[in-house]
């Protein structure tokens, strides 16, 4: 049985067509669907939560659940930094999210987590290899809370203390490549606001705007500082008092998500040589199930 509140549960029936009989269906004919995947292979037994994480995603439209369990997991293999780490690098992996990603313990009105990226600590101490593996490992550990799955994220970007250093770390065919796998991503992602962008940070903001899904361009809000913040979400449960920096002491400590997350890709792999050059989208579509 679910743990999650009433207010979770008709969140779900009403935004995501979710039913329990439709999840438990889902999650069957997912799991059926994996264990014969002609180049997918799973070492362990595929958990019900990483499916879930998909279907909520996608609302449940499977034709999309499909789509974007083949990119995600597409995206992960194919960069064996991300998917291949020993104990040691997935240890130095949590630290690079502590310093750059912040979650509040709180949530807003509707149930919506707040994900906060601080690119300052990321220009001085990361490089755009590490800023993506981390981001990466860092949602899929947030989107291990239903609440999550359910009611989305909001994204606060900011961009305090950068530099035109940052600036000439991102127009690189890395960043290009993550940004066009991020709509395949199962996460809702409700509204980006984008904080202290600096003159030369608009047209980064630009380019990526310009790779993203058009539903996800019109997500993004730009405020001047975090005052102005206030007039677009309540931010009395993210600021410290004075409205000057972030609450710092009331975080949610991720690393047993963090490791969780990066052992589950471990535990799946891919057969390569039987995937033409990236042209396996609809491959599980097509897969016919008895």
């Amino acid at each position: 049985m679910s743990k999650l509140s009433n207010f979770y549960i008709e969140k779900a029936k009403l935004e995501l067509n979710e039913t329990e009989t439709r999840k438990v269906e889902s999650i069957n004919l997912l799991i059926e669907w994996f264990n014969n995947h002609p180049f997918l292979k799973n070492d362990n037994e595929t958990d019900e939560l990483f499916l879930t994480i998909f279907l909520r995603g996608k609302k449940f439209r499977m034709d999309q659940v499909y789509e974007s369990l083949e990119k995600t997991i597409f995206f992960y293999k194919s960069n064996p930094e991300y998917s291949n780490m020993n104990e040691s690098q997935m240890e130095e992996l949590v630290m690079n999210c502590r310093k750059i990603f912040f979650v509040p313990r709180y949530r807003d009105i509707e149930g919506r987590s707040y994900l906060i990226i601080m690119l300052e600590e990321f220009e001085k101490n990361l490089s755009m290899t590490q800023f993506i593996k981390a981001g990466t490992i860092m949602v899929s550990a947030v989107l291990q809370e239903e609440e999550t799955q359910i009611a989305g994220s909001v994204v606060i970007i900011d961009c305090r203390g950068i530099t035109i250093k940052l600036a000439k770390m991102v127009p690189g065919s890395e960043l290009i490549r993550f940004l066009f796998y991020v709509k395949y991503f199962p996460v809702r992602i409700k509204k980006i606001i984008i904080v202290n962008c600096p003159s030369y940070g608009v047209a980064i903001l630009e380019l990526a705007r310009s790779i993203l899904p058009e539903k996800l361009k019109k997500r993004f809000v730009l405020v001047k500082n975090l005052s102005e913040l206030q007039q677009h979400m309540d931010t009395s449960t993210i600021l410290t008092k004075g409205n000057t920096e972030y609450d710092k002491e009331n975080l949610i400590d991720y690393r047993e998500q963090i490791i969780k997350s990066c052992k589950k890709m471990q535990d799946i792999e891919i057969d390569f040589s039987k995937v033409r050059e990236f042209e396996c989208v609809g491959s599980f579509r097509n897969l016919e199930i008895d």
